[in-house]
């Protein structure tokens, strides 16, 4: 730490990341003690954290993809290296992308072994490569997650671990408003969400299929159709907004708003991702749906030991929402699971029920979020220099 400034350095490679980021970034920005330097998206960038590289240049989605842009991210891995060792950073904080940040945190540690690793959301050992712990203890202080199961997981490993809560649920508590719950079969119309994902490869892969069987759905249950599309960009909903012209199809589009698409809707189709967690804890029954290349396909299937891929199913260990994967997501299939929730009732209470209990879980506001816990970890810190 020089002249009693704190240089920290911290890399996000998505935009969920970013946002996870500009959170951490912000709970300081009244210490002129603490210096932010990172890998960024505009969020970062508007709280004030110093750019040495860009969110979009790390955006690369599937194990074909990563080999075929790997000489790329070994060059950018290095330039984002040589900035923060310029800048002396005396913290390192991965946010997400473990297999981007770990190597980043590993060799600047290296180089300066008293320096800080913080990482911010759990790499998956549970879902694929359990056998990398060994190496990350080596090169993790602190590791902060997301889920209760990762910090009993995690600090039966030896690693020193705090569950923080999900942001996710954060928001969703905050914004969520007291909602009355009625049957399908009352509703004159429906609200339907479409979040076909935030990446072009899953955007593109879903919008047509899942905009196909809203008209499906439409014509076998014989109500109006309200369609509210989630859009992570404007420039994605100006694509979405042409597809859905095609389809003849009116909708409200919410741009960068998914809990707010979801908030809106009383049944949603969405990719596995982040977005089949908002619509769980926000008790909405949903369709997850995932389409990649066949490359990316198979190399999933022989690598990663988990039975179901969205976060609603491995957290409760359940198939409670329906998954129509590859060759099984079609218009039809789609359809057929959206009029399957609409005549069980009492699935449709229990489905409700237990992701209201999840929201509580994951809830950790009032309580110590994230950037409260960071902001203490960060002024111990400074403490022990200042002695």
């Amino acid at each position: 730490m020089v002249n009693n400034v704190l240089k920290v350095g911290i890399v996000a490679a998505e935009k969920s990341g970013d946002s996870l980021a500009a959170n951490l970034i912000e709970s300081f920005h009244h210490d002129e003690n603490v210096k932010f330097f990172g890998v960024v998206g505009p969020k970062m960038r508007e709280v004030g954290c110093f750019p040495v590289g860009n969110i979009e240049n790390l955006s690369v989605m599937g194990f074909k993809d990563v080999v075929l842009q790997l000489p790329r991210l070994i060059r950018l891995k290095n330039s984002v290296c040589d900035a923060l060792i310029k800048h002396e950073i005396d913290v390192f904080i991965g946010v997400d992308a473990p297999s981007f940040n770990l190597p980043i945190a590993a060799k600047l540690k290296s180089l300066n072994s008293a320096m800080k690793v913080i990482q911010y959301v759990a790499p998956q050992l549970w879902a694929w490569r359990p056998g990398r712990i060994e190496k990350i203890k080596k090169i993790i202080d602190h590791l902060y997650v997301l889920f209760p199961f990762e910090k009993k997981y995690f600090s039966e490993m030896g690693l020193n671990t705090d569950f923080v809560g999900h942001p996710v649920a954060n928001a969703i508590a905050t914004k969520q408003k007291p909602q009355i719950f009625t049957d399908f079969s009352n509703m004159q119309a429906i609200n339907l969400a479409v979040l076909p994902g935030s990446r072009w490869e899953e955007i593109r892969n879903h919008t047509g299929i899942f905009l196909e069987s809203v008209k499906i759905f439409e014509s076998l249950i014989n109500k109006k159709i309200n369609l509210k599309v989630g859009a992570s960009s404007k420039e994605v909903a100006e694509y979405l907004k042409k597809r859905v012209e095609k389809y003849q199809q009116n909708a409200t589009f919410y741009i960068d708003d998914s809990i707010g698409c979801l908030n809106q809707s009383d049944l949603a189709v969405v990719s596995s991702g982040t977005a089949s967690l908002e619509a769980f804890l926000s008790s909405k029954p949903m369709i997850v749906g995932y389409k990649t290349g066949k490359l990316n396909y198979f190399l999933y299937k022989n690598l990663i030991n988990l039975d179901s891929i969205s976060l609603p199913n491995i957290l409760t260990e359940s198939k409670i929402v329906p998954e129509l994967i590859q060759d099984n997501l079609t218009a039809q299939s789609v359809a057929k699971q959206l009029m399957l929730w609409t005549i069980d009732n009492r699935r449709l209470s229990s489905y409700r029920q237990v992701g209201s209990n999840f929201l509580t879980t994951l809830n950790t506001q009032g309580n110590q979020t994230m950037p409260s816990r960071f902001r203490e970890f960060i002024n111990k810190l400074k403490g022990a220099d200042e002695k």
